[in-house]
């Protein structure tokens, strides 16, 4: 489906273990949808362009590694975050 909606000129995939999602997000009934999810998103991950293994990573390094990516395939990152954004980004980690 991701590719019939628009193409992407670049596909990155953030990926966590079962383990560290039912932490991120406590109190909800995530465990039964999981495996179902990963199967849905199988064909992403397969052709992403760069996978992130974000479970010992804070939202700063995951963001700075797709960052880097980009840079590395001369890709602009466009305009700085919004301050809200990356003030909320640091307060995550």
């Amino acid at each position: 489906m991701w590719r019939r909606l628009h193409p992407p000129d670049v596909l990155i995939y953030l990926d966590a273990s079962d383990e560290t999602i039912l932490r991120r997000r406590p109190g909800e009934t995530l465990a039964a949808l999981l495996p179902r999810q990963r199967r849905r998103l199988a064909h992403a991950r397969a052709h992403a362009d760069l996978i992130v293994h974000t479970d010992d990573l804070t939202p700063d390094q995951v963001l700075e590694r797709v960052l880097a990516f980009l840079r590395q395939r001369g890709i602009p990152a466009g305009p700085p975050l919004p301050p809200q954004f990356s003030g909320r980004l640091r307060k995550e980690s």
